[in-house]
């Protein structure tokens, strides 16, 4: 008797998309300042890639609507968005901090450079916040910083 094999080859493919994804510290809590003070230390956020690309950041902040200048809506009156600041760099003096920026188009960090999660050691980069409190301000405040992942 005789056996004849027979074999049957196919190639498949994948296209896998790029994915711009983030993961973002869901509050920034300054606690409780007085009026005129400044956060005495650093806020912390954290940002992870969860996609599969290179990213960078863009960053912007209102109190209740996006371009009302604010970067927090008190009880009683308003912070305005430039009392809101942040730096790549912890330890560094309020005054030496970037301000937020309160318009829809935000503000491009380009050297943000925060690569894919296929490493995760590095896939995660932490921005650091401070306020400080204005004048004829008091009670309860919220506000909302925009994280915005954008090709990088």
């Amino acid at each position: 008797s005789s056996s004849s094999g027979q074999s049957n080859f196919s190639t498949l493919s994948a296209n896998v998309s790029e994915l711009l994804a983030i993961n973002v510290t869901s509050i920034i809590d300054y606690g409780n300042l007085a009026i005129g003070a400044t956060s005495l230390s650093d806020i912390t956020a954290t940002v992870a890639n969860i996609g599969n690309i290179e990213l960078d950041i863009n960053l912007r902040g209102y109190g209740s609507i996006p371009e009302d200048n604010n970067s927090m809506i008190c009880t009683y009156g308003n912070i305005p968005i430039g009392y809101e600041r942040y730096n790549f760099t912890s330890g560094v003096a309020y005054a030496q901090m970037s301000n937020l920026s309160g318009l829809t188009t935000g503000i491009t960090h380009p050297q943000f450079n925060l690569i894919s999660q296929f490493n995760t050691s590095l896939s995660s980069r932490n921005i650091f916040w401070k306020m400080q409190i204005p004048t004829r301000v008091r009670g309860q405040c919220t506000g909302t910083v925009v994280f915005s992942a954008i090709y990088g």
